[in-house]
């Protein structure tokens, strides 16, 4: 007994045929969508102004490299960030 030559089961297998080829062309057009819609988010770097005293060396001061221990830190984790911090020294 053939399978192909029976009546019944042709029809049953060419409508699996039809969904499948259906659904694949639709999870197809949903995934080339979502690609299309989803953008990468770029950090845009915005300026902040920070400011710190003088004399409390070894953690702040305008004499030590990059300010001191302390304003060197908070400049690295603000720039890491995304930020570009600026340095205002006040009394």
């Amino acid at each position: 007994m053939d399978i192909e030559g029976d009546g019944k089961v042709q029809p049953l297998k060419l409508c699996f045929k039809v969904v499948l080829s259906k659904l694949q062309f639709y999870l197809l057009s949903a995934w080339f969508t979502l690609c299309l819609l989803i953008t990468p988010i770029v950090a845009l770097s915005a300026p902040i102004a920070l400011t710190t005293g003088d004399n409390f060396p070894p953690f702040t001061g305008l004499t030590l490299p990059r300010g001191g221990m302390a304003t060197s830190l908070v400049l690295e984790a603000f720039e890491s960030s995304g930020y570009l911090p600026s340095i205002k020294w006040l009394p």
